[in-house]
């Protein structure tokens, strides 16, 4: 048994272990019903999430051996603009309904956050109501840029047979050694991978050694690789076979990071109906200067010249943290000298990875800031990778 914490009457904390697998799977199903009513089958959704490796990344609260509320937390390795950060996608977040309102869901995410903090995570994400979870820290940010197109939109499709479809498991390794080569990605295993394109969700289209990874299920294409005329008659190919379902459907979403120019990007631009761009998830920054100095490496040599400093303090952490531009290089340096920002922890991931201009939460900061540059940050988690 895993090592617990006491909140008082009877209520522990602590993280799930193998035995506890069918009780905690029939807590999540519960608590995410599917359209028509009946419990989802998360295991068969995302069965990457519940391997015997992962069973511990769940962190529950129960009393009298009965789980009352799970929140999981799902550590990661992160590429953003080809640096890799350590980070944990926070999901199946859930309480039984005799359990709501006492508190113990924001229990758990105090000591998912300390977790965090203590495994050394540069930030996490999530998705879900910007206010529930900004109460602990979490942001809306990141950039994800979301093209609707159709038929009318995009060239003639190609023949049929210089069109294939992915086989899975047989072309597992093909996707993932393309999906390692991009400068934006959630760093998942092999073993993990082919759990993922194996629920069946996902259809794989592929001519020469272009391919499009489609989520039927929800009519996005959520990953391509290739030239930009190759990803296009992928496109192309796709709107036609969706042209032959039945009912009115007709159009689809294209979703690509807009912080690095990809083939991807290219293609949509040429070809795109409608275009949207999003936050990508709720974002929280963990550790602040370990964080701070991974996003300054990806700017490295891409800084305009220019000088400027910013110093951070969150308040509710203590954690400091200097920003410091010089000729087109940056660095970090611990602690924040007087005139530093101080705020609190949902305002410091505002600012790291928020949508809102930075004179928001930053008023003084100089127009003409190299920082400006830098944050907030651009980040792009795909919802390929559904925690």
């Amino acid at each position: 048994m895993a090592s617990a914490e006491s909140l008082g009457e009877g209520v522990k904390i602590r993280r799930a272990c193998e035995s506890d697998r069918a009780e905690l799977l029939d807590e999540i199903n519960l608590a995410f019903m599917r359209a028509g009513g009946s419990p989802r089958e998360s295991e068969e959704d995302m069965p990457y999430l519940f391997t015997p490796g992962r069973i511990d990344n769940h962190f529950i609260a129960e009393r009298d051996g009965k789980i009352l509320s799970v929140v999981g937390a799902y550590p990661y390795d992160v590429r953003l603009g080809g640096v890799t950060f350590k980070a944990a996608g926070i999901g199946q977040v859930s309480t039984r309904k005799e359990a709501r309102g006492t508190g113990l869901m924001g229990k758990l995410l105090e000591r998912i956050s300390r977790f965090m903090f203590d495994e050394g995570m540069d930030f996490s994400w999530l998705s879900g109501d910007r206010l529930r979870y900004g109460r602990y820290g979490w942001a809306s940010g990141g950039a994800a840029a979301r093209f609707d197109t159709y038929d009318k939109y995009l060239p003639p499709p190609p023949d049929e047979k210089t069109v294939r479809q992915l086989e899975f498991p047989r072309d597992v390794p093909f996707v993932r050694t393309a999906l390692g080569k991009m400068p934006n990605m959630v760093l998942m295993g092999e073993d993990e991978l082919e759990l993922l394109l194996g629920t069946g969700k996902h259809i794989g289209l592929a001519m020469n050694g272009t391919f499009i990874i489609h989520n039927a299920s929800m009519d996005v294409v959520e990953f391509a690789d290739g030239p930009a005329d190759e990803i296009a008659l992928l496109l192309a190919h796709l709107a036609s076979e969706i042209r032959r379902l039945p009912g009115d459907h007709w159009k689809f979403t294209v979703e690509c990071p807009l912080s690095e120019p990809s083939e991807l990007l290219k293609a949509c631009y040429r070809h795109y109906w409608k275009m949207q761009v999003d936050p990508s998830a709720r974002f929280k920054v963990v550790r602040l200067v370990n964080f701070l100095e991974k996003v300054c490496r990806m700017f490295q040599g891409r800084l305009p010249a220019g000088s400027g400093e910013l110093g951070l303090v969150n308040k509710d952490t203590g954690e400091s943290a200097t920003i410091v531009c010089r000729d087109g290089q940056s660095s970090v340096q611990a602690g924040a000298a007087g005139g530093a920002y101080t705020l609190d922890r949902r305002e410091i991931s505002e600012v790291c990875f928020g949508a809102c201009p930075l004179d928001v939460l930053l008023p003084d900061l100089p127009a003409n800031s190299p920082i400006r540059c830098i944050l907030p940050l651009k980040a792009f988690i795909s919802r390929f990778f559904a925690i």
